[in-house]
């Protein structure tokens, strides 16, 4: 019965047309990644073809390693002795040469300079201060636990994540992963907003082709059938979603590679509460597109099967994750704005900045209270889906 409730699903035309153009999408995309990043070639021109990743990936990596001590002052001196040098005026080739390399340890290092605002900061950290980067980073997260918590708890509880942070770091490029993230986000709300669109044909089918009395009149179209309907509509938010991201994710490993994915994220957001590494940000990404997507199935077909019809359910989707932000933003609500679904897919936002919710003495981060109320929302949806149809096939 779901085999047949499956296939009846991909038996439209449309539906069909909706699954290459999500296929085409994964092209897409991964071609606009790999298309985005910069890189200065030897002398000193723009290339931004898909290679470009990999060879800047190749230059970083002459940074490879533990960021040690001696490490992070090696590389504010290089800089330093450009600037002394130069000026402002650095050539093209000092800069492939020198700065290319090792531009995000110099971007880190920017968060111990004196105005993280001014693009030259880390200029003005010496290479004995760039020594004591992680003494002097722990000093200004002491800072930022005060900033960001308004509460003794919280506090505490961001005094506690920073503390889970190994140091000294380990690096190597990871530019792969990170423009790989953006645009997994990007494309699991398309893949979000599509399964909407699917989910809201399973309830409506019988409606519109008017066979609901035979429909409910069959042996088992009071209990069974309308079970295996809403396990359709998850099997299917499942595997279009995880198949899809495989395939979205294969592409961008063959074009980009893969290094760079035991990168920690405080290499590049210093005050990120999430001590996690740029492969497992990828993850998370993809664990928050999956919940909106489950969202997303599990109440288009709430309402579709309570509606008997696929109108004004195919909105629901639009509605959750493109308008309902703006009305949040707009009415001030910034505990409601904090837990907006769409926020699922800003995880590498999120990740940059704590932000912290608290129920009594329990403190929560923002990504695991999306994911936990998102994931209760549409399991509480299920009953509630066989309860609206159920009740119609009762009368």
């Amino acid at each position: 019965m779901l085999n047949y409730e499956l296939k009846k699903l991909f038996a439209k035309r449309i539906n069909v047309i909706f699954l290459v153009l999500l296929l085409a999408a994964a092209v897409i995309f991964n071609l606009l990644a790999a298309k985005s990043v910069l890189y200065f070639d030897s002398h000193g021109a723009e290339d931004q073809s898909l290679k470009a990743v990999r060879m800047l990936t190749e230059e970083k990596n002459k940074w490879k390693g533990p960021l040690t001590q001696e490490t992070l002052a090696k590389a504010a001196s290089e800089q330093q002795r450009l600037y002394k040098r130069y000026g402002d005026q650095i050539p093209d080739e000092a800069y492939v040469k020198v700065l290319q390399p090792a531009s995000d340890i110099l971007e880190m290092l920017k968060y111990i300079g004196q105005g993280d605002a001014d693009s030259f900061s880390s200029q003005k950290v010496s290479p004995e201060k760039a020594a004591d980067f992680y003494k002097l980073r722990r000093e200004k997260l002491s800072g930022a636990a005060r900033e960001y918590g308004k509460t003794p708890a919280q506090q505490a509880f961001l005094k506690e994540q920073y503390g889970k942070t190994v140091t000294p770091f380990y690096y190597e490029g990871a530019d792969s992963w990170k423009i790989r993230t953006d645009y997994a986000e990007r494309y699991g709300m398309v893949i979000a907003l599509l399964i909407g669109i699917l989910a809201s044909g399973i309830f409506a089918g019988e409606f519109r082709l008017q066979a609901d009395s035979v429909f409910f009149s069959s042996r088992y179209g009071r209990t069974k059938a309308a079970r295996t309907k809403i396990w359709a509509g998850i099997v299917m938010a499942a595997v279009l979603y995880w198949g899809l991201m495989l395939v979205y994710s294969l592409m961008g490993f063959i074009i980009m590679g893969t290094g760079g994915s035991s990168v920690p994220i405080q290499v590049e957001w210093s005050e990120s509460v999430y001590a996690i590494t740029f492969g497992q940000e990828y993850m998370l990404t993809l664990l928050c597109g999956f919940t909106a997507s489950l969202l997303s199935a599990a109440l288009t077909m709430l309402i579709s099967a309570g509606r008997h019809a696929s109108g004004i359910a195919i909105c629901v989707p639009f509605f959750l994750f493109c308008v309902a932000p703006f009305i949040a933003r707009a009415l001030g609500a910034e505990l409601f704005e904090n837990l907006m679904p769409q926020r699922l897919f800003y995880v590498e936002n999120i990740i940059r900045t704590p932000v912290l919710f608290q129920a009594g003495d329990m403190v929560f981060r923002q990504i695991p209270a999306l994911l936990i109320l998102y994931l209760a929302v549409s399991l509480l949806c299920l009953p509630l889906i066989y309860r609206a149809y159920h009740r119609y096939i009762m009368k």
